[in-house]
């Protein structure tokens, strides 16, 4: 569509924009009056709704986000998105929690996939499904992606920006994180329902294999920044986020050799992928906003697939 073409936009449509880190609508505790934070509109957007989005992509993340929200900005004439980097997820949950004192909020957060609970459990996020439509709802996106920001029916947060574990080849580096991927392919899990499960015989197994594979076959090494290690020729291969294919990529670049990327390794048939939610992210408001429908269609272009940054796509729509 173009600018001419494009519907009016509300907070609905920017919802459904932001499906390609989790996106949340915040929501007050308590009653009493909520104003919009602080934001800054280049003189050309004066005449449009003004949306503050909040996030927590810093580097190559914040230029790849910037760009789509530029995108969005130029293709429509009705909403002006400003996005505000606030620091890690911690750092912007603490950020959004005193905003909501301060009766002061975004009209958009972005959470991971432990700080949105909290945020849920104070009762400070806005539910989503009243925003949905045909053109956005859970159908839009992944099962899994969207199921995990579900809680009783209601929508808490849509999935964006999902970080997903991967193989790259060019011994190799490993993280704590791709661990799960392990426990998974050898048929365990971290829990069952609140039921904690990561002593049980499978994910042991997991466990003394991933030792094993350090420590006696010395094929692999624990590294605190595997991407410089692989993009510096240390490594051969390495298993990373794809929020890291962007930089790796680059990496790359500079070292003059050519990348390729593969799933995480199988165990007797059984293949698990542990995939983010904000190193994922998901996309939440704040209750009650200031501006309750104005950001839909922000989020509702985000809900395109976009390689930007390297995060899997959180949609099944093809565009």
């Amino acid at each position: 569509m173009t600018g001419n073409d494009m519907p009016r936009w509300s907070r609905r449509g920017f919802l459904a924009a932001l499906g390609g880190v989790g996106v949340g609508a915040l929501a007050g505790c308590g009653g009493g009056e909520y104003t919009q934070v602080t934001g800054a509109t280049p003189r050309e957007y004066r005449r449009r709704t003004h949306i503050v989005a909040w996030h927590s992509f810093g580097g190559i993340l914040q230029e790849a986000l910037q760009k789509l929200i530029d995108e969005f900005n130029q293709s429509q004439r009705d909403v002006f998105v400003e996005a505000q980097f606030q620091g890690s997820y911690e750092q912007t949950m603490q950020k959004v929690a005193a905003a909501i004192i301060a009766r002061q909020i975004p009209d958009l957060a972005v959470f991971s996939e432990i700080t949105w609970r909290k945020m849920h459990l104070a009762d400070a996020l806005e539910p989503l499904n009243s925003y949905f439509d045909d053109r956005l709802g859970p159908h839009t996106y992944i099962d899994q992606f969207i199921q995990e920001g579900t809680v009783q029916g209601r929508t808490w947060w849509i999935p964006s920006a999902r970080s997903t574990p991967r193989a790259f080849a060019m011994g190799g580096t490993y993280a704590s994180w791709y661990f799960q991927n392990n426990v998974w392919a050898w048929g365990g899990n971290f829990s069952k329902g609140l039921d904690i499960s990561i002593g049980d015989e499978p994910a042991l197994a997991a466990g003394r294999w991933m030792v094993d594979f350090i420590r006696t076959d010395r094929a692999a090494y624990l590294s605190q920044t595997p991407d410089i290690d692989f993009g510096q020729g240390v490594t051969a291969c390495t298993v990373l986020s794809t929020g890291s294919l962007k930089n790796t990529s680059e990496l790359a670049k500079a070292g003059g050799f050519e990348i390729g990327t593969g799933f995480l390794p199988e165990h007797e048939g059984r293949f698990g992928c542990p995939p983010g939610a904000a190193g994922s992210g998901s996309c939440g408001m704040p209750r009650p906003s200031a501006s309750r429908l104005r950001s839909r269609s922000c989020v509702s272009s985000r809900s395109r697939p976009s390689l930007h940054s390297g995060r899997w796509p959180a949609v099944t729509c093809r565009w």
